[in-house]
This record gives C-alpha cells, structure tokens and sequence, in this order.
C-alpha cells in the first residue's frame, strides 16, 4: 500500500461524517465506538453521551486514535487515516448547548 500525501490526508479526514474513536479502558483493553463529528477550528470533535465508557477512558488515559477509513464497495480502492491525539471534554454550558450534548475533542 502505498503512502498518502498530506493533502490527500487532509481531504479525508476534512470529507468523513464519523469516525472510530478508539480509546483504552482502565484495564488496558481497547475501546472503540463510532460518532458523528464536526470541526471547530483545527480541532476534531464529536457529541458523545458524557456519561458513558468513552468518557471514563478519556478520563483515565487522554490518549486517543480517531480512525477515518473508505473503501469502494468492490474492496478495489481502501485506505485509512490514524489521527493520534489527546482527548478533552468540553464542560461549559455554552459550548455544550452549541454541541447539543457532550463535547470531545482531539
């Protein structure tokens, strides 16, 4: 396989409506869900439900892999981008009625 340039990454991860957050829970196993994002600035976010296992892990180890993939439905044509970050929530009432919910970023 080969690599991808920068701008192909850009326009991946810029044309995906969700990706797979994949966190680690507090035994060390991997976690992953699907969520709808959005952007606000560079920062890469979703509305996710605040009290539930993403948030938990995030909580314990901030380190997180947002997953972005494509394939054709013929397999033909894949690729994947792995964005590596750290995970925040966003607390304040303002952002979160602008969000609608809970608000993770990378």
């Amino acid at each position: 396989m080969r690599g991808m340039t920068a701008s192909e990454i850009d326009k991946t991860v810029i044309s995906r409506m969700c990706a797979t957050i994949c966190t680690v829970t507090h035994k060390g196993k991997p976690y992953a869900i699907e969520a709808t994002l959005f952007f606000d600035g560079e920062t890469i976010c979703f509305m996710i439900n605040p009290r539930r296992s993403t948030e938990r892990n995030i909580q314990k180890n901030t380190d997180v892999l947002l997953k972005f993939t494509q394939t054709k439905p013929d397999l033909s044509k894949w690729f994947g981008v792995s964005c590596f970050g750290e995970g925040f929530f966003v607390r304040d009432a303002e952002d979160i009625r602008h969000g609608g919910n809970s608000l993770a970023g990378l």
